[in-house]
């Protein structure tokens, strides 16, 4: 009789304890055998899983990203208002868990030093910019925005803020207001695109 299929059990409890880990030791200073005991595994079915932490990272980074890329996609059908589905982009800012952001630190760092990690970054960052893109275009050829702006440009800034924003966290601890400081920001730059109340 063939053995069931439990691996929708074992990666998430493998991935959970992984965060834990990482967020107790860091990713450098984190063993696989660190992680295989706190998921209550064996080291070998931690490797029948997942070869190293480099793919439990991609796994986590896979986890963390694409229910969100999945949301943002669903905005551009919208016929809300162009600024108003950009916030939304702002709008977990402060709310990600100490965890989560201490793993983005490091990963960001990790890619330097680690190709897979690295393309898989960009790619998900890329996703993240062209679905930005594809909105402020749509603002332009609704009137919402300026009629000589690049989007391209424009998209780059709204991301590149919203990863200061989120980098600063990261170094400096919890920072106060953090959503109300993200929000002006974000005002700022939609002034400079001529959004229109």
């Amino acid at each position: 009789m063939p053995r069931p299929d439990v691996s929708a059990e074992r990666k998430p409890q493998i991935l959970q304890a992984a965060m834990t880990i990482f967020s107790r030791k860091g990713y450098a200073s984190a063993r696989m055998d660190e992680i295989a005991e706190e998921a209550d595994l064996s080291v070998g079915i931690l490797y029948w899983y997942y070869k190293g932490k480099v793919d439990i990272v991609l796994a986590l980074m896979k986890m963390d990203v694409e229910p969100d890329l999945a949301r943002l996609r669903s905005l551009l059908d919208s016929t809300e208002v162009c600024r108003d589905r950009l916030w939304r982009f702002f709008d977990g800012v402060g709310e990600s868990s100490a965890a989560a952001v201490k793993l983005w630190s490091e990963l960001y760092h990790l890619a330097a030093r680690e190709a897979r990690v690295r393309k898989q970054l960009f790619a998900y960052n890329d996703q993240y910019r062209q679905i930005a893109e594809t909105i402020i275009q749509q603002g332009i050829e609704r009137g919402e925005f300026r009629a000589d702006l690049d989007a391209p440009s424009a998209a780059l800034a709204l991301q590149a803020l919203f990863d200061g924003f989120l980098m600063n966290q990261t170094l400096s601890g919890k920072i106060p207001n953090l959503r109300e400081m993200a929000r002006r920001s974000f005002e700022f730059l939609m002034e400079g695109m001529g959004a229109k109340l």
